[in-house]
């Protein structure tokens, strides 16, 4: 046995070690095809007068992209100071 071990030992370590990496990813990987499957098979709402139906994997599209847009607005605000520079700069530019 113990000559078995010796002359395997580089087949037995990489068998167990690939096996012990899928042991601890299996679980993980099924908890996210689970949650994945939850999030897009119901029906969130229905829209128009057509009555179409908006999935909760289209709404959570429609809130990252709502995200997306709310911050871009809040990086272009302009504090009064800034704005009063930015106009006055423009209408040098065009010469009003």
């Amino acid at each position: 046995m113990f000559r078995f071990l010796r002359t395997h030992s580089t087949l037995l370590l990489a068998f167990f070690g690939s096996l012990l990496m899928i042991m601890f990813l299996v679980p993980q990987a099924i908890q996210n095809f689970a949650e994945r499957a939850a999030r897009s098979s119901g029906v969130w709402a229905t829209v128009g007068p057509d009555k179409d139906d908006v999935g909760s994997d289209e709404r959570e599209l429609a809130q990252e992209d709502l995200e997306l847009f709310e911050a871009l607005l809040d990086a272009i605000t302009l504090d009064s100071q800034k704005h009063h520079l930015l106009l006055t700069t423009v209408e040098k530019i065009i010469g009003s």
